[in-house]
């Protein structure tokens, strides 16, 4: 039963509250009303006669399963994570009405490494501070993350450096056709509002911590790899071992999902985050050079 399986329960309303505020884009409390109603609508007195089709009859056996304590913390936690949902799409919604094609000035920091793509340098910056006076009370879009892109700075900006940039606010193209790629649904799964092509950078600001020293072990072992195997297998290798899977081929991915086993991809490289951690702690207490 599932009163004796209190985890199962609770991710079944988590579930279920984060579809409705992604899909339906509802209140899940309108939901539960609604259904409470139709619920009083179709109760009816017991009867003695025989029906092939009583929802009542039927609904015995789900009462088997869902009682009333169970009921309850689905409601409870359901409630929660549509709240949650909600909430955090009104952000971001808040966030493409005050800013989309608007020149903003913001002191961030650099929270991935770069990529380059049709000549421009992309990064993941994520928002310290507004800078610019006439927008400094919308404040909805600080501790947010960005996509910067620029061919400006000829400089490769590092993990962790942090720097003040003036650029223009894109908000990220929505789903154009009916079950197409939604591309500001992709970067709500990342944390990403939105992108800023960048007009210059300045002030830069270079950190040296912990988790630059990990992400420096992370680059060195990837360089390694792509220095000894071929352009295939290494991406293959850095994904399964480092977690980083964003150069492994469409097809490879799409051939991992069909056969139920793209979950190692995941696994395995979480796993070695755990090594690269300890790496860097002895790094730290021995002084050895990676």
């Amino acid at each position: 039963m599932l009163e004796n399986r209190p985890i199962v329960v609770i991710m079944i309303g988590y579930i279920i509250g984060i579809i409705v505020g992604l899909y339906c884009k509802i209140s899940i409390v309108l939901l539960y009303a609604l259904g409470f109603i139709v619920y009083l609508i179709i109760k009816r007195p017991n009867k003695n006669e025989f029906k092939m089709l009583s929802f009542k009859r039927y609904f015995r056996y789900i009462k088997l399963i869902f009682i009333k304590k169970v009921c309850v913390i689905i409601f409870i936690i359901s409630i929660i994570s549509n709240f949650y949902i909600l909430n955090q799409n009104s952000q971001y919604n808040l966030i493409y009405y005050k800013f989309n094609n608007k020149e903003i000035q913001i002191r961030g920091k650099i929270i991935s490494n770069v990529r380059i793509e049709r000549y421009k340098k992309i990064y993941k910056v994520k928002v310290i501070k507004v800078l610019n006076k006439e927008i400094q009370q919308k404040t909805c879009i600080e501790g947010k993350n960005i996509i910067i892109s620029t061919n400006k700075f000829q400089n490769t900006l590092e993990f962790e450096d942090e720097l003040v940039l003036i650029g223009t606010f894109k908000k990220p193209k929505s789903r154009t056709n009916y079950k197409g790629f939604d591309y500001q649904e992709y970067l709500k799964t990342q944390k990403i509002c939105g992108t800023i092509d960048v007009n210059s950078i300045s002030n830069i600001k270079k950190n040296e911590n912990i988790l630059k020293s990990i992400n420096k072990i992370f680059l060195n072992c990837k360089k390694i790899v792509q220095y000894n195997f071929e352009c295939d297998v290494s991406n293959f290798l850095i994904g399964i071992t480092l977690g980083d899977t964003s150069e492994i081929d469409k097809n490879v991915k799409e051939n991992f999902s069909k056969n139920n086993i793209s979950h190692l991809l995941a696994i395995s490289g979480m796993h070695i985050s755990y090594i690269i951690i300890i790496c860097s702690t002895l790094k730290k207490i021995i002084g050895v050079k990676f």
